[in-house]
């Protein structure tokens, strides 16, 4: 083909002739899928005016950038992973994972059972017993237990020295991010209440004040 000048226009290997299908190339994969994980790689740009061709420009990265790039990919995907697991326990109401029950009163707890109702539906999870220990609290750890998640409100039931007992709490906390992990504790306090709550990563122990 030629132009009204009578040039031929295919053969033209001037830089705005040789640089245009690289260029279109090379705006859509910056553009939409390597800019979007590592905005370093839009310094491939640099060869958009030259004849450098498409691959060596991203030979030229290096390396260090394409371990960044597949670091941030696994990132993205472990997060949404996390995200659909937390999205069917939402749906669920409840996740089952360890407990850890803390008796800090110098009073025993026999069948402890924490409950919670959701639309027309009640669940309860039977937590054992959990005896004081003087001054220093109790712990004991369930393996695996149904627990209801973070902004539901339950009741935990259990029998002390003079009868049945049982106190409301609203669980607080976050979600688990992955099947078998996670930690709920239920606290029966010094202050008489009982805490119940939820972790993705198990917390440190509270410094003691005496």
């Amino acid at each position: 083909a030629t132009d009204p000048k009578g040039d031929m226009v295919g053969d033209r290997q001037d830089g705005a002739a040789g640089a245009a299908p690289s260029d279109k190339k090379l705006g859509k994969i910056t553009s939409t899928k390597v800019g979007s994980i590592y905005p370093t790689l839009t310094t491939l740009t640099q060869f958009r005016n030259g004849k450098t061709a498409l691959i060596d420009a991203y030979m030229a990265l290096g390396d260090d950038v394409w371990r960044e790039v597949a670091a941030t990919s696994r990132q993205r995907a472990a997060e949404a992973a996390a995200e659909a697991h937390q999205a069917k326990l939402r749906e669920y109401g409840h996740a089952t994972l360890r407990v850890k029950i803390i008796n800090d009163t110098p009073i025993r707890k026999r069948t402890i059972e924490i409950e919670s109702t959701r639309g027309h539906f009640s669940t309860s999870a039977s937590l054992g017993d959990i005896d004081p220990h003087g001054f220093e609290p109790t712990e004991r750890v369930i393996a695996a237990a149904r627990m209801p998640i973070p902004g539901t409100r339950v009741t935990v039931k259990w029998i002390g020295p003079m009868g049945e007992n049982s106190d409301d709490a609203m669980v607080a906390g976050e979600l688990p991010r992955v099947e078998g992990e996670g930690l709920a504790i239920v606290k029966f306090a010094r202050n008489w209440r009982v805490y119940v709550s939820m972790y993705a990563v198990e917390p440190k122990p509270e410094a003691r004040l005496w």
